[in-house]
């Protein structure tokens, strides 16, 4: 057992040592993984909390992974405290990583270990602001990933979750029709949270996120001819709320 410690030492030894010669030649820093008390491993040590080399992808089916295709000039904010500022970046929403492009080539950082990003859209150059879900106590298998924020607001915001969905191939040989290969579709679900709960836009109960103003803020959706579900709509009665309240 100590010799095993001993070459656990020595490895996190060299992941300091590289990542400090990375950092010397313009490469982002990240902190060292933690070491796992209970098993005596060290943790995250590829995947997680490093940034490492881009592995190759074998591409199964057509379509983007990325919540956008083009590199974006981004701040990362991680777990660990630490920040990353300016740097090209790019988020694989289905492997869950942060690419970012460095002197020495691309990098990936676990999703898992950032708490925030954000990035200025070349659409509207206003800052996109992106925060982890997990952050919300969701259940990360059905959450994973960021929620951007849409319309920000003290008490109550409004959130949007881009998922990815796959399209099955539907070739028919005999008749010759569909598609023979299948395709990754996007899909955004908007959301209102409180910081505490978070409830989808097209919920029956969302309202509720209002608390004792619910009843209060359904009669002025329904004055104002507003639908919570539609999401103009929605950010104009969040913009009403946190003024008013």
């Amino acid at each position: 057992m100590e010799m095993r410690n001993k070459k656990l030492m020595a490895v996190c030894a060299l992941l300091l040592v590289a990542l400090s010669a990375s950092a010397q030649k313009g490469a982002p820093r990240v902190a060292t993984p933690p070491l796992d008390q209970m098993t005596n491993q060290v943790t995250g040590v590829v995947r997680n909390d490093n940034i490492t080399e881009m592995a190759d992808k074998s591409a199964v089916v057509e379509g983007s992974v990325y919540l956008n295709d083009e590199w974006r000039q981004g701040s990362l904010y991680t777990s660990a405290g630490q920040v990353l500022e300016n740097i090209p970046i790019k988020y694989d929403i289905r492997h869950d990583v942060m690419e970012v492009k460095t002197e020495d080539g691309v990098k990936v950082l676990s999703g898992m270990y950032i708490k925030r990003f954000e990035w200025v859209d070349k659409e509207n150059q206003e800052k996109a602001l992106f925060l982890n879900c997990k952050d919300f106590g969701l259940n990360e298998r059905i959450y994973a990933g960021f929620f951007r924020v849409v319309v920000p607001g003290a008490k109550v915001q409004l959130l949007s979750h881009t998922e990815l969905q796959v399209q099955e191939a539907n070739y028919t040989p005999i008749l010759d029709v569909g598609d023979k290969k299948a395709e990754i579709l996007k899909k955004e679900k908007f959301y209102i949270s409180d910081g505490k709960q978070v409830l989808e836009l097209k919920d029956k109960n969302a309202f509720k996120i209002f608390g004792p103003e619910e009843g209060e803020m359904k009669q002025y959706a329904k004055k104002s001819r507003l639908k919570i579900s539609k999401r103009n709509d929605a950010a104009l009665l969040l913009a009403h709320y946190n003024t008013k309240h």
